[in-house]
């Protein structure tokens, strides 16, 4: 004979019910009030506008090279991601050629935020010859820019990579950090705007990759200096003390 396997579930005293109710009250209204809010450029401007066609010595010029996607997949998948990509190619009055990519995301959160490329490159087939950590020196900006330089390689495309990424007033360079610095933001009850700022140079060999490097940092300055004519605080933080 089969006894009652049922499990009773235990009357709570009317004290304690009181209790677990006003508990539950509290998270429901603490959840709302640290719902995050914006905290991103007043009026987000559009890439195609405020990046010059001309900085300094360089000029927009076409280029048989497609260049590497923003996201981690080959397909066009950025828009789930990014608010707005640019993709150009310059040039300057050497013949030397740099690539630019910038993806701009109006929303950081733990599941969206901004791919980085040793990441998105791998995604797509190619293999990563390099990387180190790099701090960026533009001229008028006074505090460290951190990023990264990398080479790729793929069938017989070796290309040098530079990057940094502006996540609210820092720069990230490592997924740990994106997600320690959006969960300090949303705490305060924040949601930071982010950019990807990347630049890239196909070499002939491994060996060309530091003078790639400072034709990029070069470039930088002036993608720097012309875009902060119309959009200051896009590329880098606003800093205050």
């Amino acid at each position: 004979m089969l006894g009652n396997s049922m499990t009773k579930i235990p009357c709570l005293p009317l004290q304690a019910s009181v209790w677990v109710c006003a508990l539950l009250i509290l998270a429901a209204i603490t959840s709302v009030l640290a719902t995050p809010k914006f905290k991103t450029l007043a009026q987000p401007p559009v890439l195609e506008n405020v990046v010059p066609l001309e900085l300094g010595e360089w000029k927009n010029k076409p280029s048989p090279y497609a260049q590497v996607s923003v996201n981690t997949y080959a397909q066009n998948l950025s828009d789930f991601i990014y608010d707005q990509v640019l993709m150009r190619t310059y040039e300057d009055n050497s013949g030397n050629q740099i690539m630019l990519a910038l993806a701009f995301a109006g929303e950081q959160r733990q599941e969206i935020k901004i791919h980085q490329p040793e990441v998105c490159y791998p995604a797509q087939g190619y293999q990563m010859l390099g990387m180190h950590n790099h701090v960026f020196k533009i001229h008028g900006h006074q505090y460290p820019i951190n990023g990264k330089q990398l080479i790729f390689k793929k069938d017989n495309r070796l290309e040098a990579v530079s990057y940094w990424i502006r996540l609210g007033n820092s720069f990230p360079t490592s997924g740990f950090e994106m997600r320690l610095k959006i969960l300090k933001e949303g705490l305060k009850g924040n949601l930071d705007d982010g950019v990807l700022v990347r630049v890239s140079t196909i070499i002939n060999q491994e060996s060309d990759a530091p003078t790639a490097y400072k034709l990029h940092e070069k470039f930088l300055s002036e993608l720097v200096t012309g875009v902060g004519v119309v959009a200051p605080h896009l590329l880098l933080p606003v800093i205050t003390k």
